[in-house]
């Protein structure tokens, strides 16, 4: 008896494993199909749909093809709540960029925090952005600062070096002046005189009286140097408070 019922068992039961698999392939395809159709009327991006996957409850005999489809739709709403908080995140922090490039020259973009957003929760990725451009804004404030500095000092360096040119200049055009003034102007056709001055050696005694005398005296260069050299010899004292020319 027991041969003859497991004669008969063995391709019963081949044959119901055979109907549970196509069953169970049957309802496969029919989730995948509900899956697709639902994140195309959520407009789930790839990143989203690709997380709304058959699972292996679909496929049992005790969940009716109702259940899978409600199931399928709750998941899948729940992502699409996912999505667009993704989408106002990113447009929080985009926007957050945009303010702060307005006050700097070295510009952030979102690629440059692409790893922060994708990990940590959106206070501490704006905290990070804020962040970094106040440092950015530090050095940039300070390298105007040094550039200011600099500019400063180059043209204090430039007054000094003209102001002393000037005195230079000054100097210059001063023993010219002297030089052209110290010149014999003789005309070619007369020769200059000699002028002879007499040397009187006198004793100046210690009790004796002094006077003064001012005077203006005329003549050619080598008549005022002589007479200077008669006054010095002879013990006068003398101050010249104008020369030059006639």
């Amino acid at each position: 008896m027991i041969e003859l019922v497991a004669e008969v068992e063995t391709p019963i039961k081949d044959a119901i494993l055979v109907f549970d698999n196509q069953a169970k392939e049957t309802k496969r395809v029919m989730a995948q199909e509900h899956i697709n159709k639902t994140a195309t009327d959520l407009l789930l991006n790839d990143k989203y749909s690709s997380k709304l996957i058959v699972s292996n409850e679909y496929l049992n005999v005790s969940m009716s093809v109702k259940k899978v489809k409600e199931d399928i739709e709750a998941r899948a709403f729940i992502l699409q709540q996912e999505q667009n908080q993704e989408i106002q995140n990113l447009q929080i922090i985009k926007d957050t960029i945009e303010n702060c490039n307005k006050n700097i020259d070295a510009k952030m973009y979102i690629e440059d925090f692409k790893m922060v957003i994708e990990e940590d929760p959106l206070s501490n990725v704006l905290h990070v952005i804020n962040g970094r451009c106040e440092r950015i804004k530090a050095n940039e404030l300070k390298a105007i600062e040094d550039r200011k500095a600099r500019a400063e000092k180059e043209v204090l360096e430039r007054i000094a070096r003209a102001e002393r040119e000037a005195i230079i200049k000054a100097k210059i055009e001063i023993l010219k002046a002297n030089a052209e003034n110290e010149k014999e102007v003789v005309p070619a056709a007369e020769p200059p005189k000699e002028v002879i001055i007499p040397v009187i050696e006198r004793e100046i005694k210690l009790d004796e009286k002094m006077y003064f005398i001012e005077m203006r005296v005329e003549g050619s260069l080598q008549a005022v140097k002589d007479l200077s050299q008669f006054l010095r010899t002879n013990n006068y004292k003398y101050e010249a408070t104008n020369k030059g020319l006639m």
